[in-house]
């Protein structure tokens, strides 16, 4: 065999040599790569998904300003403050016109995923629309609160002609612990 035909055959080997290893190194990318895109578009579905039920949940809340947004984001404030609980229901039953008598509270279980409950029991005592006020002052107060139960004694005595009641309460407040 001449000198060109051995240089021919080493150059189509090794030729044959480099192809089948580049094509199996991009062979090795391609599959590691299409892998990628496959966990890049469930990761982009699954984003799409919960911004799809957050704008619904967002319509059934009526979030449709920031004001709104951020009245929500109040309403249920990072750590539990029992101090501004105290606060917000001295102020509303003041402005109500009903005495506030006793406060307790007790830290209930978590109501949804980082979301705790404080329940509170408190004593009032005022006549029948004040506390109708009084409730009404709960339901607008920027700290949500949910009323469980009610009782209401009526008292034997009145004042301005207006019978008195004391009423108990058992509510429930919320915050997020940031531990």
């Amino acid at each position: 065999m001449n000198k060109k035909t051995i240089v021919s055959f080493v150059l189509i080997f090794a030729s044959i040599a480099l192809y089948v290893f580049v094509y199996q190194v991009i062979s090795k990318n391609t599959n590691l790569i299409e892998a990628q895109v496959f966990d890049l578009k469930n990761k982009n579905l699954q984003t799409q998904s919960s911004l799809s039920l957050l704008e619904v949940q967002k319509n059934e809340l009526n979030l449709s300003s920031e004001v709104a947004m951020n009245n929500l984001r109040n309403s249920i404030p990072i750590e539990m403050q029992q101090d501004m609980v105290i606060r917000d229901l001295i102020s509303i039953s003041d402005t109500n016109k009903v005495s506030l008598n006793s406060i307790s509270f007790g830290k209930g279980g978590e109501s949804a995923e980082g979301v705790f409950v404080l329940r509170v029991n408190a004593g009032f005592e005022g006549g029948f629309n004040d506390l109708i006020r009084f409730l009404e002052g709960l339901e607008t107060n920027s700290r949500k609160f949910t009323v469980n139960s009610i009782s209401v004694q009526l008292a034997s005595l009145t004042v301005g002609g207006v019978r008195r009641a004391n009423f108990s309460l058992a509510m429930e407040t919320y915050f997020i612990s940031a531990k």
